[in-house]
Parts: structure tokens; sequence; C-alpha cells
């Protein structure tokens, strides 16, 4: 098994120092103290999730429906077009 090579114990660390605007900032930079923003998102994933209820439905009722023979689906009427 390789082992790592050792750094031997006069060898100087290298540490990089970053700029001040790429380091973390002291406070959060998103704040919405007025929840308009996480009502926003609730709405939307409510609204999602109700597309996929009525997708999940619609899938199961289609299924469960069973097949159209065919001389029903010739017996439809159409519009003709002038």
């Amino acid at each position: 098994m390789l082992k790592a090579p050792q750094r031997p114990a006069d060898e100087p660390t290298v540490r990089l120092r970053l700029p001040a605007s790429l380091t973390a900032p002291s406070e959060p930079v998103f704040v919405d103290s007025s929840g308009r923003r996480l009502l926003w998102l609730r709405l939307a994933l409510f609204g999602v999730a109700i597309a996929c209820v009525v997708f999940v439905v619609a899938l199961v009722l289609s299924v469960t429906a069973g097949g159209v023979s065919p001389s029903v689906a010739a017996s439809i009427p159409t519009t003709a077009s002038k």
C-alpha cells in the first residue's frame, strides 16, 4: 500500500490569503423578513403538486378505462373542413 509523502518538519506551510470579496460574508446575503419569497415558493410548489396529481389521475383513468373498439371510434362524428 502506498503512503502519502511526508513533509519535513522544517518546511513552512503555505497559506493563501483570499481577497475580501471572495470570503464568506459575516451577514446573511438574502434576508426576507416579510415572508413574501417563501409564500411565492409555497404557492409555486402547491401548483406543481396539483398539476402532478391531475396528471396521475388522468393517467390512471386512461389505463383503467379500457380500450375503444374500432367500430365505436369509427362512429364518432368528425367536423368536415370547408
